[in-house]
């Protein structure tokens, strides 16, 4: 009996820890398009994964210096880019577009464009062609 009992607590202890505990965080990416438009500004279209849209940050970033030129709330209004949330309110997701206006000095061909939430990079530094 007191060897089942062992048996038992060995096959529970390796049981929990194979159970994967991550409190429901699960690293969040999204797949992008960037596209160049005929105006000379670019779009970032949403093509793969979902996540809400708060507390997502932009950030514009000048390659010869390392330093955030533009950086705010993807929600915000801003002159350097704007979002349409095309398909689930609330949610990027699959049909989104983000605009990157190139008329200001800002947003610039070469510069790169990331998308962060959480002190996570939902979209990694992407280069403007």
């Amino acid at each position: 009996m007191v060897a089942i009992t062992v048996v038992l607590a060995g096959v529970l202890v390796v049981y929990l820890q194979t159970i994967n505990v991550d409190n429901g965080v699960r690293p969040e990416t999204i797949g992008v398009r960037l596209e160049r438009t005929d105006e000379g500004n670019w779009t970032m279209r949403i093509v793969q994964g979902e996540t809400t849209l708060s507390g997502i940050v932009v950030q514009i970033t000048n390659p010869s210096t390392g330093s955030v030129v533009v950086g705010g709330s993807l929600t915000a209004i801003s002159p350097y880019y704007s979002l349409r949330d095309n398909s689930l309110p609330g949610h990027l997701n699959a049909g989104d577009v983000v605009l990157f206006n190139q008329t200001a000095n800002f947003v610039q061909e070469g510069y790169t464009v990331s998308l962060i939430k959480g002190g996570g990079t939902l979209v990694a530094p992407t280069v403007l062609r």
